[in-house]
Formats: structure tokens, C-alpha cells, sequence
């Protein structure tokens, strides 16, 4: 959200607070892709855009054998709220592109065991897409708090969001 406050004559920020709340996240989505049958340009980021990557191995110089570590996708955040109640853009979503067939898992590390794995779905003709990791709602403006006549309450952090 945006903590702003109206102008009021010349003296600048005297008014009450204007700010607007922050834009949801984007979400993350693995899309069917028929054309496809590896999952080998997910974690080794061949190209730039390769099935719905961002290249990042590619444009930063490395070579695909050199690096041990895991590609990884991020939608866009939620732009800011600004002045006058405006709110935030809401992010974009990612779309990775996988192959039919794909089981989509969430890997748990656990101390002292080994890691426990969750099916979140699997990509099929029946089940064409799936939400991986969903956008967090937007932060609070301090022109929420103008807009309750008094009612004081406390600023709450918004729910939501996953990181997988």
C-alpha cells in the first residue's frame, strides 16, 4: 500500500492520509503444452524464453553444464497504491510450459529424515493447467483508515501468497 497524505494548502502533506492499496501478486501456472516432451529447458534455461523462462542462465554469460543450480520462476509483484485512493497494478502471471504426463510436486525438507513429497496435480488433457503458487493480495493503504469516520483499528499485514 501507499502511506500518502492530501495536500493541503502550501505547506504540502497536512491533510488526511489519500494512500491506496498495493496490487495482488502475480500467479505462477504450469500450462499443457503438447508440443513438448522434456522437462530438460526448465532447469537448465537453454534459450531465453524457453518454455516460459526468462532466459536468466542464458543472458547472464553461463553455459548450462556450469551451473548446479535450478532454474526458478517469479511473477511480477503488485505495483504500489499511490495519492488519491489510486490502487496498485496487479502483477502478471507466469506461464511455464510443460510436456503431458508431468506430475507436478512440492518438495518439505525435514530435519532428520528424508524430504516429504506432496502431489500438487498432473498435467493431462483433463487438467490442462494448474496454479503452482498463487499471487499475495496487496498491501493496505493509509487511505483505508481515513475512509472508517474514527474507527480506529490496527494495520494488519494482507494474508496470502505461497513460495514454492
Amino acid at each position: 500500500g501507499s502511506s500518502t497524505y492530501k495536500k493541503v494548502g502550501t505547506t504540502g502533506q497536512d491533510g488526511p492520509p489519500d494512500g491506496g492499496n498495493g496490487g495482488k501478486g502475480g500467479d505462477v501456472i504450469m500450462t499443457l503444452d503438447p508440443s513438448l516432451n522434456t522437462l530438460a529447458g526448465l532447469t537448465n534455461a537453454w534459450r531465453p524464453n524457453s518454455f516460459g523462462g526468462s532466459g536468466a542462465a542464458y543472458a547472464s554469460g553461463s553455459s548450462s553444464t556450469q551451473s548446479n543450480r535450478p532454474k526458478s520462476f517469479r511473477a511480477e509483484t503488485g505495483a504500489n497504491g499511490s495519492r488519491q485512493f489510486k490502487n496498485g497494478r496487479y502483477g502478471k502471471d507466469i506461464t511455464i510450459r510443460i510436456p503431458p504426463g508431468t506430475v507436478v510436486q512440492e518438495i518439505i525438507e525435514r530435519e532428520g529424515s528424508e524430504p516429504l513429497l506432496i502431489d500438487l496435480g498432473t498435467i493431462s488433457d483433463s487438467t490442462p493447467s494448474l496454479v503452482v503458487a498463487k499471487g499475495g493480495e496487496g498491501g493496505e493503504g493509509s487511505g483505508v483508515q481515513a475512509k472508517s469516520r474514527g474507527v480506529r483499528r490496527p494495520r494488519l499485514a494482507p494474508s496470502g501468497g505461497q513460495r514454492r
